[in-house]
């Protein structure tokens, strides 16, 4: 789930010897012998091997690393073989690309690409877990091969997280934390049956165009109103992955709808769908007032088939499940364990590895002696059940002028 950026002074950074360089650049190739070491700010650009992506290939007992971080909330995402091509990705056998969290090779490993991870005539997604991530390279002496490309882009924290949509409305997930959520409308299904479809052009009866790529979410409504700002980070066209789409290409259009399962209608409730195929981003907004407790569908559909990824944030009466937000103690301080979610439902709390719990609660107080993290489950309701999220308590030796800079935090 989402947390607030914690911002440390930078007396830690010297406390630690860091010395690595930073640059921040636009949209431009980063081999990554040349920039090996770096850590580069970007949300855009074409991240390769020591051959350019395929122009050469990379050479033997290459070991190079380089830590990218998008700068702000936005995690990262980089999609390999992006234009679907022989060259986009070849990785010979004993030759590994390791991807870690954060900066340095010491977080936690995301993922291995090796010979065995080759796409084909397919694109390759990998989100990070965080704002940065870090590659490592290490290619052994005998074989090489073309080596990699992959485009960079920056999407909202939970991207690749979140349960995926659905394609018919029957199956939409029901969702707690749209506020971030990511979506696809790779998925094909014809118009829906009932009264989905009014016809004509909006504001028509229901929605406005046909529908043919359409992912489907369910949330509740935790007060009369709400809105949300819908924006594709990228399409897919014949030639591969789009990550700059053009509005004349690819579109999206969307609604907000209730459905009555009495008499199988749906009644739209938000602005009219946008469906004239040119829509990039847009903005729903609900007309006619929400029901607290009730349950809503967004639908999210590729205009005349377009296939396109999508973000989501929210302003307004959704409601949402997530724990307080990662924090630093001094060690014998006490902490607060907290969650907002859905009432009527119950919240079990434990520590991982033990020490606490399972409690039942909405609010503890903590004391742990080191760093530990603690999840919090939802049951006992319709809606998120069995869904978890997690706080993780830093426990810092103040003793240390160095460890002591930890503390001195702000959101």
């Amino acid at each position: 789930m989402k947390k607030s950026i914690t911002k440390i002074f930078t007396i830690l950074i010297l406390c630690i010897g860091f010395s690595a360089s930073s640059i921040s650049v636009l949209g431009q190739n980063y081999p990554i012998d040349n920039n090996n070491g770096l850590i580069i700010t970007t949300c855009s650009g074409t991240f390769t091997d020591s051959g350019n992506g395929g122009f050469g290939d990379y050479g033997n007992n290459e070991n190079y690393s380089v830590t990218f971080c998008s700068g702000s909330a936005d995690n990262l995402q980089f999609i390999f073989n992006p234009n679907e091509n022989a060259t986009g990705y070849a990785l010979a056998a004993g030759d590994v690309l390791s991807l870690y969290d954060g900066i340095g090779v010491s977080g936690v490993l995301i993922s291995l690409l090796t010979n065995t991870n080759d796409p084909g005539s397919n694109v390759l997604i990998i989100n990070s877990l965080s704002s940065c991530v870090t590659f490592q390279f290490v290619s052994n002496s005998s074989v090489d091969d073309d080596g990699w490309e992959a485009f960079i882009q920056c999407v909202p924290a939970g991207c690749g997280t979140n349960p995926p949509a659905a394609d018919n409305f029957a199956d939409a997930p029901y969702l707690c934390n749209l506020d971030g959520f990511c979506g696809t409308t790779n998925g094909y299904t014809d118009d829906e049956p009932f009264n989905f479809i009014g016809g004509g052009n909006c504001p028509g009866p229901i929605f406005g165009g046909t529908i043919e790529n359409n992912s489907w979410v369910n949330f509740q409504a935790s007060g009369p109103n709400i809105s949300f700002d819908i924006d594709v980070i990228g399409c897919y066209g014949p030639f591969g992955y789009d990550a700059n789409p053009s509005a004349s290409s690819y579109g999206i259009q969307a609604a907000i709808l209730s459905f009555n399962t009495t008499t199988n209608i749906f009644t739209r409730v938000s602005d009219c769908a946008l469906s004239d195929g040119q829509q990039l981003s847009m903005t729903l907004t609900n007309i006619l007032p929400l029901v607290t407790g009730g349950n809503y569908y967004l639908v999210v559909d590729g205009s005349a088939g377009s296939i396109c990824d999508y973000a989501i944030s929210v302003s307004g009466n959704a409601q949402t499940f997530s724990a307080n937000n990662d924090t630093s103690i001094c060690a014998g301080n006490t902490a607060n364990l907290s969650v907002n979610g859905p009432a009527g439902a119950s919240y079990i709390w434990e520590a991982i590895g033990g020490g606490f719990g399972p409690s039942i609660g909405t609010s503890f107080s903590v004391s742990p002696t080191v760093t530990t993290t603690y999840t919090v489950e939802i049951v006992g309701s319709a809606l998120c059940s069995s869904q978890t999220d997690s706080v993780t308590i830093t426990v810092n030796n103040c003793s240390n002028p160095c460890n002591a800079s930890q503390t001195m935090t702000w959101d």
